[in-house]
């Protein structure tokens, strides 16, 4: 059994859209070569049945020539509709190729929002998620379901193509979050940006002047001045600012932390250097037997040298205020004496979001996330 570039068994796809083996061996050949080439003769249909084995969206009238269907028994073909008039083979339901589905139907379409935030690489909305889409203001209809329509003019510099796919600037990206999401995803999207080298600090300030009076514009111009490079992971950017919304000083992240002698301890997530407080988040991968390990002899070098070590879980950020009153009775025990904490519901991001915030990695496509 073949597998395509998704890695779906193919074997059903061959035998019913390219009219067997003898089709499919000339069309993987094809696929494999550096610029494929219909040969002379090859009937019309080959150019879709070309586009359908590299995983390229199709419209309806090129996969029913592709199949040789007619209207009456193409919906029992291995088919499947993202928006109307385009199709994509079963088993193709990656963000990008519903992305590209759309633009064969509205060409003029802008992937923004969350929608465009997944696309560079960090997802802060659910799996399956409404493509958000902004067209001209003179466009036709925009209703469609799976998607989520604007009509609104994008100044040309805002908008930009990824991969061959119109979506607006990471700049522009953050400035439309910010109305979407609460202020601990935005700046976990622009920590994941600005570290990426995707973000510049100047262009995202030169993008808030432009934007101003948009709606979300005062989150947007709070969440820009809190980025930091140093930010490593997003959900690390997320305690950061929970932390800073509740009242306490932000906690530097990625500090070196060094013996009186100069020797090195350990680098911590988050710290508060005055108060020998390092603050550390367990994901997914700290689950492993050699990473539980490695943590325990770090945190046991850091107990020696008077550290004292909070450890934050993924139901932490579930309930950000057990988060900050665990950071509240560390600092209270080193008798440091900051500002109590007052959180306010409304500004913390809830269950939902946290689940929802997603990186790729290299290699892994738009809406695969790993098991929870």
């Amino acid at each position: 059994m073949c597998r395509g570039a998704m890695g779906a068994p193919q074997e059903r796809l061959h035998t019913r859209a390219f009219g067997g083996w003898d089709w499919a061996g000339a069309l993987w050949s094809l696929h494999r070569s550096s610029s494929p080439e219909i040969p002379p003769g090859w009937p019309p249909w080959s150019h879709a049945n070309l586009a359908l084995f590299q995983f390229r969206t199709v419209t309806i009238n090129q996969a029913r020539s592709s199949t040789r269907s007619n209207r009456h028994s193409f919906p029992e073909s291995d088919w499947w509709s993202p928006t109307r008039g385009a199709r994509l083979p079963l088993g193709v339901a990656d963000l990008e190729s519903r992305c590209r589905a759309l633009l064969l139907v509205q060409p003029d379409a802008v992937f923004t929002g969350p929608t465009a935030a997944d696309l560079w690489g960090c997802s802060v909305a659910a799996a399956q998620a409404p493509l958000e889409v902004t067209r001209q203001p003179s466009s036709g209809g925009n209703r469609r379901p799976g998607h989520q329509g604007r009509r609104r003019k994008l100044p040309d510099p805002h908008i930009t193509k990824l991969r061959g796919i119109p979506l607006t600037t990471t700049s522009r990206t953050l400035i439309d979050l910010a109305s979407a999401i609460s202020l601990p995803l935005v700046v976990a999207f622009g920590d994941f940006a600005l570290r990426a080298g995707m973000l510049s600090i100047p262009d995202l300030h030169g993008c808030l002047m432009q934007c101003g009076g948009q709606r979300g514009i005062r989150l947007a111009r709070l969440g820009a001045d809190m980025l930091d490079v140093r930010a490593e992971s997003p959900r690390k950017s997320m305690v950061r600012v929970i932390l800073t919304q509740a009242g306490l000083p932000a906690p530097t992240p990625q500090l070196v932390m060094r013996s009186d002698s100069g020797e090195f301890i350990a680098r911590g997530d988050l710290v508060y250097e005055e108060a020998k407080i390092v603050i550390e988040y367990d994901g997914e991968h700290h689950l492993t037997r050699e990473q539980q390990d490695s943590d325990a002899n770090r945190r046991h070098r850091l107990a020696l040298h008077g550290w004292l070590v909070v450890t934050l879980t993924p139901g932490d950020l579930r309930d950000p205020r057990r988060a900050v009153r665990k950071v509240e009775q560390a600092l209270a025990v080193t008798a440091h004496d900051f500002p109590a904490a007052s959180v306010q519901g409304e500004r913390i991001p809830p269950h939902r979001e946290v689940a929802h915030l997603h990186i790729r990695r290299e290699g892994e496509g738009a809406n695969q996330r790993p098991g929870r």
